[in-house]
């Protein structure tokens, strides 16, 4: 039987009251699941994420978690939010719980190995997101959030990209726009007209 992990219950948010971003969102991410929210740029997939990391609260409804704290949500964010003077490697390791030989392996995956020394400030955007996303695996998390993955990176690594997720075994939550990576989904939900609609491809 599928163990709830996280239960969303008729929550609606807004920066402002009168201006409603999500109305009414009813769903439940259950263990090992993986979720893609597909959507166009400005409907709200990168703050729905952040209301399902804690990051912000609903304005109306809960979001009630089962044996999850912080510590065991990890994100990637759109920001790759590194400490520009520490390397590849250090970036990942004030987070890790796995060992620098784990480590290399995400990082070979990702074709980022060669850069494992090399101070965050010297990396391209694409590069700084690919750490990203190692050091958020990485932490090994019960639950992993992914804002846009391949906002700012090419064909071939968008295809390291997926190769990678598509072998995580842990609970996944994404959001992009990018319609590759719904391939990568259990649940597939589309936002429309702030409420989410279940999608089957």
């Amino acid at each position: 039987m599928e163990e709830p992990l996280i239960e969303v219950k008729n929550i609606d948010f807004g920066f402002h009251a009168e201006n409603l971003i999500f109305k009414s969102l009813n769903f439940t991410i259950n263990e090992n699941d993986k979720i893609v929210f597909w959507g166009k740029s400005g409907v709200g997939k990168s703050t729905l994420l952040q209301l399902l990391g804690r990051l912000i609260l609903p304005t109306n409804g809960q979001i009630l978690y089962y044996g999850i704290t912080e510590d065991n949500i990890s994100w990637s964010f759109q920001d790759p939010l590194l400490i520009d003077e520490f390397t590849t490697l250090e970036n990942i390791l004030v987070f890790s719980r796995k060992s620098e030989t784990e480590i290399d392996h995400i990082l070979q995956k990702l074709g980022i190995l060669n850069l494992k020394d090399t101070e965050a400030r010297l990396l391209s955007s694409g590069e700084k997101q690919r750490v990203s996303l190692a050091r958020a695996i990485a932490r090994e998390p019960k639950v992993l959030i992914i804002d846009e993955p391949t906002a700012m990176v090419d064909q071939v690594n968008k295809d390291f990209i997926f190769q990678l997720l598509s072998d995580y075994r842990s609970t996944m939550i994404l959001a992009t726009h990018d319609p590759t990576f719904r391939k990568l989904a259990g649940k597939h939900f589309e936002i429309k007209q702030k409420r989410i609609i279940s999608l089957n491809f």
